[in-house]
């Protein structure tokens, strides 16, 4: 699907067009203008690597011609990559940190992704102290809002950038769970809007910003919540946005979970503030499966964040 929005175009959302507005170089009318809502968006170069990746398998990026295509385009705009960093690229496997919910396990990503440590603290500060369970939505709120602060304190203590919560880091995210069971939930940061404002010639795709120069960790705060006997996936949720997003993300799963709303209207729901950031300003994508997908999938409740028009879709059960 990706490959075929890609080739043939996908109107421009309405998230899409502010972003592009607020300083978005790459695409551009015929005329040269900035693309608007409901503008289509084709990515022709895109959509050839998808293709090939496709057609080749995801070898063809790390170690074929394209992986050759894409270190040479990095070197054509400056980049210190080469084609040994694609060649000896392993993903590392890490610990999660964890938390309760029932008898299940709540899973969010370890150091150096301070954005879920500052969601974990979070869920497991509310938990301790049993705050959100006041019948008082008043009391809730502030609950909400001290274990938030206390979380950046308690995270954010070493990070000398840590007021700058109001920077967009160039987070996308998604979650699903399939049928048997399997649960992923991802963020992603180029840590800038847009990285570096290029693309890698010839391909179409966005080239980052180093970590060094601007940490999008912080916005990163994917969860998942597990059974460990049976190995089923419950609810998977991600989040992209600034600095708000651990607490946008911890603040509508409060009210999937413990308040049984459905996944629209939990996302729909106002937000808290606290410690300088507003968690309205996350995007938050989420499934959850209250009985689990293999036994009971109508029990599933999913959506996206109305303020990134986003997607959301079924397969079928």
């Amino acid at each position: 699907r990706a490959e075929n929005l890609a080739r043939f175009g996908t109107p421009v959302s309405r998230a899409l067009a502010n972003e592009l507005s607020r300083g978005g170089k790459m695409f551009k009318t015929k005329s040269g203008g900035v693309l608007k809502e409901g503008d289509n968006l084709r990515q022709v170069e895109l959509a050839a690597v998808l293709g090939l990746i496709r057609a080749k398998g995801a070898g063809e990026f790390y170690t074929g011609l394209l992986a050759k295509k894409f270190a040479a385009g990095a070197a054509a705009i400056g980049a210190q990559f080469d084609i040994a960093d694609l060649r000896g690229y392993r993903p590392v496997w890490r610990k999660t940190v964890t938390g309760t919910f029932g008898n299940h396990t709540v899973h969010f990503p370890p150091a150096p992704v301070s954005g879920g440590m500052i969601a974990a603290h979070f869920w497991n500060k509310l938990k301790e102290e049993g705050g959100y369970d006041s019948s008082s939505e008043e009391a809730r709120a502030q609950s909400l809002k001290t274990a938030y602060e206390t979380a950046i304190r308690a995270i954010l203590k070493q990070d000398a950038r840590k007021s700058n919560f109001r920077s967009d880091y160039g987070v996308t995210s998604f979650a699903t769970i399939d049928r048997a069971g399997g649960a992923v939930a991802c963020s992603v940061t180029a840590n800038r809007r847009f990285g570096v404002q290029r693309t890698i010639p010839g391909t179409g795709i966005f080239a980052a910003r180093t970590p060094v120069i601007a940490d999008g960790a912080v916005s990163l705060a994917p969860m998942l919540i597990v059974n460990s006997h049976s190995g089923n996936g419950y609810f998977a949720a991600a989040v992209s946005g600034n600095a708000a997003a651990p607490g946008a993300l911890i603040s509508v799963a409060l009210r999937v979970l413990l308040d049984d709303k459905p996944a629209k209207e939990a996302l729909a729901a106002p937000r808290f503030k606290a410690a300088g950031v507003n968690a309205a300003d996350g995007r938050v994508n989420l499934i959850y499966c209250a009985d689990g997908m293999p036994n009971e999938p109508k029990s599933c409740s999913y959506s996206v964040d109305p303020g990134g028009h986003g997607y959301a879709a079924s397969g079928g059960n």
